[in-house]
């Protein structure tokens, strides 16, 4: 794994340093949208392929995303609730 030349504290115990050029930031803060209850098709390859984080995603022990083996799943816009 690449070394970089500055680190800084987290200042959050189980992350530990982060190189100083990076900002920690909240997941919520990276969403642009949840919708509950929409599960799509197998993906496709298309622009309606989307990631989908699940429940399962998460590591509760480590308060942490799980980032191997996303789910992808095919969703047209059609299958989105009509407000958004």
């Amino acid at each position: 794994m690449k070394k970089y030349s500055k680190y800084k504290p987290s200042g959050v115990e189980w992350i530990g340093d982060i190189p100083e050029h990076w900002e920690l930031s909240r997941l919520k803060n990276f969403i642009e949208k949840e919708i509950n209850g929409v599960w799509g098709e197998e993906a496709k390859g298309d622009d309606n392929d989307k990631i989908c984080i699940r429940v399962a995603d998460f590591d509760r022990e480590f308060n942490n995303l799980i980032k191997s083996n996303n789910t992808i799943s095919n969703i047209c816009q059609n299958s989105f609730p009509i407000y958004l």
